[in-house]
């Protein structure tokens, strides 16, 4: 049988209220999009899709190590946008404020899951927590308007002490994700 897993760093359950309500005025925008419940914002740093059960132990043991020559550091949560651009808006996301400590990270994860058999990213890493996916460009003039009255927004920070293996279910109300292993980052 296989998992459905990513990489994540997860976010504290007040950041997540503040996000979300700090973010209210787009999803009363009624822009046609399916938007991220608080509870599941997190940073995903890889994913890896269907994952065999017998990999697991191999995929952790490969996390643990990537991460634990990392020391813990603090992200800063900040701005607001969408991608790939504000003519074609596919996705509304959160900015991270640019950091090298994220950046090794990311890039020692990258690295020690191409160890293990996945296929690195063609595409730069842009930190970014994903709050919504648009489905249409109804009310698009709306949304971008009610982006713009957060541009430079600060949400806030979070300090990062370990790195989350996720388990993603699918299912008809939306995903759900539960940790498989935390991963701790060097103090």
């Amino acid at each position: 049988m296989s998992v459905r897993c990513f990489v994540a760093i997860e976010l504290s359950d007040e950041l997540k209220r503040e996000i979300a309500a700090r973010t209210e005025a787009l999803r009363k925008s009624g822009a046609d999009a399916k938007w991220v419940r608080a509870g599941n914002l997190h940073l995903t740093l890889k994913f890896l899709g269907g994952v065999p059960e017998d990999k697991l132990p191999e995929i952790e043991a490969a996390l643990t190590k990537a991460v634990s020559g990392h020391a813990g550091f603090t992200m800063k949560l900040k701005d607001v946008g969408v991608f790939p651009d504000r003519k074609r808006p596919r996705v509304v996301w959160v900015g991270i404020e640019d950091s090298d400590a994220l950046a090794a990270v990311q890039k020692g994860v990258e690295a020690a899951m191409a160890d293990v058999g996945f296929k690195p990213e063609d595409r730069p890493f842009s930190p970014h927590l994903t709050i919504g996916r648009l489905k249409s460009p109804r009310r698009r003039e709306i949304l971008l308007k009610e982006l713009d009255a957060l541009s430079g927004v600060e949400f806030g920070e979070v300090r990062v002490a370990e790195v989350s293996l996720m388990k993603s279910t699918l299912k008809p109300a939306g995903a759900e994700y539960s940790k498989l292993l935390g991963a701790p980052l060097a103090g």
